[in-house]
């Protein structure tokens, strides 16, 4: 599901609200593409296809892929052999920028066609980010290289931190390392942006990107915020962070749990009592304003205000994404407003509420090889609405007019009138 929601707003993210030009449009096992009519403008011949944008798009064919332009004509030096191909790739590469690759125990850097950038001289490479730096490992101590092997700051950094690859690369000019035992944020050129010593900081939501950090020390949790100041004090036994723009956050000490405003530090209202054997508990903090609870194994819906949106009567649920949320009883999915109120019945056997459309699952009579049964797949709107019939392995939205659909293993492409891309 979360694959889905990423790639899905990738997808978005690439189209305004009308039908692309170019359709990646599939006849038999070839693919090419087609206009918003079904007319096919490049002949299909490509063993996949993908989306353009910026007027080129990148091909497969049976020993390599290639970019090509709106035209079907292949953009010179773009060609990369599958045997080099890695999970790195973006959707539009950098085939210049080196790749992590290991020989004999050692880790270094090769360019796609397979030569060399950057000798085999490390005990662990990380990727690049943004193609400029690099984490690597010597000697037991990480450090940051550019594209052409170069310190940019030493191997100095402990790789005892957990994931200390993927949190030491940089964000807004900011990464979280650990030296002599101490945790702290560190600029471009290696200086400490954070006083005193941590033994812990975290940044773990991709989209609160360094707006507050949680620190810990002796055990004690607080928080930090953009300017590195110390706004929650570190006294207590976990502290979640913000999603996005809330500001609303839950504190736990001893056997209190509370919401608390971030900036401020004042307390908004105290969770009920809870125990260690974990009886009462959250999953999130607030997101669109609610967050959800779990009060004996039953989970429901709280506002900022602690005024509850929905009671726990539900066996699972999901946040709120545009005003709605899926909530699940026994076996069936339903969604609710900010109200608590239905706006989909709970008939189906699945429900993903993206922000963007509601794709909704009913089981079929098949069943898989290991006995799991088999779905499928269609989107109504939040008024109930067909968009896309229950009849696929599996939809995403492109963008308000275009979808993908999974048929037999494959993705194919349809739009909100009804035109499906593909023909066998």
């Amino acid at each position: 599901m979360f694959f889905l929601y990423i790639f899905s707003v990738y997808g978005l993210s690439l189209f305004a609200q009308r039908l692309p030009d170019l359709i990646p449009y599939r006849k038999k096992d070839k693919w090419g593409y087609a206009d918003s009519t079904g007319k096919i403008l490049i002949k299909p011949k490509y063993v996949s296809a993908g989306w353009f944008q910026e007027g080129k798009a990148r091909v497969e064919t049976e020993n390599s892929y290639l970019h090509i332009d709106e035209q079907g004509v292949v953009l010179p030096g773009t060609a990369v052999l599958k045997a080099v191909e890695t999970n790195y790739a973006l959707p539009f590469p950098d085939y210049s920028s080196p790749l992590p690759a290991e020989h004999n125990g050692k880790w270094g850097y090769i360019y796609s066609k397979g030569d060399t950038a950057v000798p085999f001289l490390f005990e662990k490479a990380f990727k690049f980010h943004d193609w400029k730096w690099a984490v690597v490992v010597m000697n037991g101590k990480a450090g940051y290289i550019d594209r052409n092997g170069k310190w940019k700051l030493p191997p100095v950094y402990d790789t005892t931190m957990k994931w200390y690859g993927a949190r030491m690369t940089f964000m807004n000019g900011r990464a979280i390392v650990k030296e002599n035992g101490c945790c702290k944020l560190i600029d471009t050129a290696g200086r400490s942006l954070t006083s005193g010593c941590y033994d812990d900081v975290t940044n773990y939501s991709a989209l609160n990107v360094f707006r507050y950090n949680m620190v810990m020390r002796n055990g004690k949790c607080g928080a930090i915020d953009s300017t590195f100041r110390e706004i929650i004090p570190l006294i207590y036994d976990t502290v979640h962070l913000p999603w996005k723009q809330e500001t609303a956050i839950k504190v736990v000490k001893e056997d209190t749990s509370m919401i608390i405003d971030i900036k401020t530090n004042q307390r908004l209202f105290l969770l009920p009592a809870t125990s260690r054997d974990a009886q009462y508990g959250t999953n999130h903090i607030f997101h669109e304003g609610i967050m959800m609870l779990c009060v004996n194994d039953k989970w429901g819906f709280i506002n900022r205000k602690g005024e509850w949106i929905a009671s726990c009567i539900y066996d699972s649920l999901w946040d709120f994404w545009g005003g709605h949320a899926a909530v699940m009883k026994g076996e069936k999915y339903g969604l609710i407003d900010t109200t608590g109120k239905f706006v989909l019945p709970m008939i189906y056997d699945y429900i993903f509420n993206h922000p963007a459309y509601i794709t909704v699952g009913l089981k079929t009579d098949r069943k898989k090889v290991d006995g799991k049964p088999v779905y499928h797949y269609g989107v109504v709107s939040p008024q109930g609405k067909p968009e896309v019939p229950i009849e696929f392995e599996s939809v995403m939205k492109i963008d308000s007019n275009l979808y993908q659909v999974r048929v037999n293993g494959v993705w194919q492409n349809m739009d909100t009138y009804g035109r499906r891309y593909w023909e066998d």
